[in-house]
């Protein structure tokens, strides 16, 4: 229904179904557990003979106390792996959408697309190697009604219709900064005249002779926009929905700082010495950084990976919270099979070969929560990009090789839960575990 049936809401109806898909699958775990199970089993089998084979056959004992065991690691893996792959999506998205959405061989912005002096661009525009400088500024205006008032938020969720940002630049950069084309129209020649994005002029119902009339609270002047074209950025971002001429802003008093520039090399051009001049010609401002377009790609998908070590940090609760469940369940496993645990010790088992045993039961354990937990989370992190994809994340990234180390840890992690049982197995003692009812 969230992905299919666009009711309104979708993330949550997706979000009750991830739920409900959760709830269903730790229910039928006893009997969905049984392949996994069996296919550990078979590897157990080859490598380490009878042992594997006691460890499968006491974890398929009692099925339902087995995948209730294991269903507390795979809620928690499913919560894992479905960040992962949201994190690698949204990673992914970010470095597609910056390498198609910017131009040029430098970049240069400040930290929350604070606006810098002009004399950045200028001083760049004159180092050696340099070809070609292009810069756009940016001004934030309120929109004005037909009747001449300014419209005013009302706190009634309407903010972004009632401001808008335009962008500044030469008609001669477009297409320079940011990949953008005309698509209807003309660009502009006069101050006043803008173009407008295909996507913005659909939001606030702009065509070619529209007027959009705004109010600058920094100047405290109103101006008049005409629309003279649309334009199109393709598949990428454009810098700004709205643009003017640089004269436009400039008649206003807007024209005096930027707030992006990007720099072009000359063929040829010795690529370390124009970074190093570009850094000194913004030395004197630390707001202020000089990138690559990979550099900022990273710089934007280290947000997303800090917000991702928090989550990692709570969902690691939930693993220990597993560890602890497969430590219980083993050892009430073993005061049940005291027993039996005498008999295999009398026959033949060492001290060591009980260990063994344990250790492999708790590995099944926690393989088979981290399975069905990878491949839920797996499914649920598609949803969530699928859910997303008019927000940014459009491309659908799933990091195997992590969700591998999951899987690893996961068998790590039975090796650990089965410290304490195991020790206490070994430390039964044989004839009175045989005498034992």
């Amino acid at each position: 229904v969230g992905l299919f049936g666009h009711p309104g809401h979708d993330a949550v109806w997706a979000g009750i179904g991830m739920g409900l898909v959760t709830i269903g699958v730790a229910i039928a775990s006893p009997m969905l557990g049984r392949p996994v199970i069996w296919a550990v089993g078979r590897g157990y089998r080859a490598v380490f003979g009878e042992l594997g084979q006691l460890a499968e056959l006491n974890a398929i004992r009692q099925p339902r106390r087995t995948a209730a065991t294991a269903s507390a690691l795979m809620i928690g893996l499913t919560l894992v792996s479905l960040m992962t792959v949201f994190g690698a999506s949204a990673r992914a998205s970010i470095s597609d959408q910056v390498h198609q959405s910017l131009r040029g061989d430098f970049l240069i912005g400040s930290q929350g697309f604070k606006e810098f002096p002009v004399s950045v661009a200028t001083d760049a525009g004159k180092l050696d190697g340099v070809s070609s400088v292009h810069a756009m500024s940016t001004a934030t205006f309120q929109l004005v009604g037909a009747d001449g008032r300014i419209q005013d938020s009302q706190g009634d969720g309407q903010d972004r219709q009632l401001m808008f940002t335009v962008g500044g630049m030469k008609a001669s950069d477009l297409d320079q900064m940011f990949p953008q084309k005309i698509t209807s129209g003309r660009m502009f020649r006069s101050p006043g005249e803008v173009i407008v994005s295909q996507d913005a002029a659909s939001y606030r119902s702009l065509h070619t002779g529209s007027t959009l009339t705004g109010y600058n609270s920094d100047k405290q002047k109103k101006i008049t926009f005409t629309v003279v074209g649309l334009f199109s950025s393709g598949d990428g971002l454009s810098g700004a929905g709205i643009w003017t001429s640089q004269d436009t802003f400039d008649r206003v008093g807007l024209g005096s700082q930027d707030s992006f520039v990007s720099v072009n090399l000359a063929p040829g051009a010795d690529r370390e010495a124009v970074r190093a001049g570009l850094d000194r010609a913004t030395a004197d401002m630390p707001l202020v950084s000089v990138m690559d377009i990979d550099e900022y790609a990273a710089e934007q998908m280290d947000q997303v990976n800090q917000i991702l070590v928090f989550i990692y940090a709570l969902l690691g609760l939930s693993v220990v919270i597993a560890i602890l469940g497969i430590v219980n369940t083993l050892g009430l496993s073993i005061i049940e099979r005291t027993r039996e645990i005498g008999l295999l010790r009398a026959i033949a088992l060492k001290r060591r070969d009980i260990r063994r045993m344990i250790t492999l039961e708790s590995v099944l354990i926690a393989l088979l929560g981290a399975v069905v937990g990878l491949i839920l989370g797996v499914c649920f992190g598609a949803v969530m990009q699928r859910l997303l994809v008019d927000d940014g994340i459009t491309v659908l990234s799933v990091p195997w090789l992590q969700l591998l180390i999951f899987l690893l840890a996961a068998a790590v992690v039975g090796v650990l839960a089965a410290v304490w049982p195991a020790r206490r197995a070994t430390r039964v003692n044989v004839l009175t575990a045989i005498a034992t009812e």
